[in-house]
């Protein structure tokens, strides 16, 4: 008997959830999904119950936005997660520096380009949200730019995500052609 689960019987998603999460062969973007969601739930909650309610400048107007930009900084690390784990599946020499050097790109560009263009984050923090330093605008965000931040990061991280399944694909296909023409 095989110890392959089997994600089409029985409760299928579940399984394939379980599996995921738990297997052997879990996927590192799910694994650095799931540690980045436990850190994001206990810093909101450190947020939540540490939040200066009685000073009149922290009236809670602050809160919300102050919670998205945790969750916004931790969307960053995650698209920074998939876009090195699609360089690395890459067939380059030096992958890995490949990676880290357009990770640090990402990461650092952006606010430099900003300060260059002079767009200081007190006074036009919108584009401040994509980038990997979101809470320095976080006094100046409105909610709605906030939503539209998160909804950046997931359209983006599933393009990367799309284009990493892509690319394991057509590695399996080469693998499985190599062996039938082998044999």
């Amino acid at each position: 008997d095989c110890d392959v689960p089997n994600h089409q019987s029985g409760s299928g998603l579940r399984s394939l959830l379980a599996d995921f999460l738990w297997g052997e062969r879990s996927p590192a973007l799910v694994a650095i999904a799931v540690n980045l969601t436990i850190a994001g739930v206990m810093v909101s909650l450190w947020i939540l119950l540490n939040w200066p309610w009685w000073t009149n400048y922290y009236n809670g107007e602050h809160l919300i936005p102050g919670i998205a930009t945790v969750w916004l900084t931790f969307g960053i690390i995650l698209i920074c997660a998939a876009i090195a784990q699609r360089l690395l599946l890459l067939q380059t020499p030096k992958r890995a520096l490949w990676a880290m050097g357009i990770v640090g790109a990402v990461v650092i560009l952006p606010p430099i380009v900003f300060s260059l263009l002079s767009m200081d984050p007190a006074t036009i923090p919108e584009p401040w949200v994509l980038t990997a330093f979101p809470w320095v605008a976080f006094e100046n965000l409105a909610l709605v730019t906030v939503a539209l931040g998160a909804l950046g990061q997931v359209i983006t991280m599933g393009w990367v995500t799309m284009t990493i399944h892509r690319q394991l694909r057509q590695a399996g296909a080469s693998t499985t052609k190599a062996l039938m023409s082998a044999a």
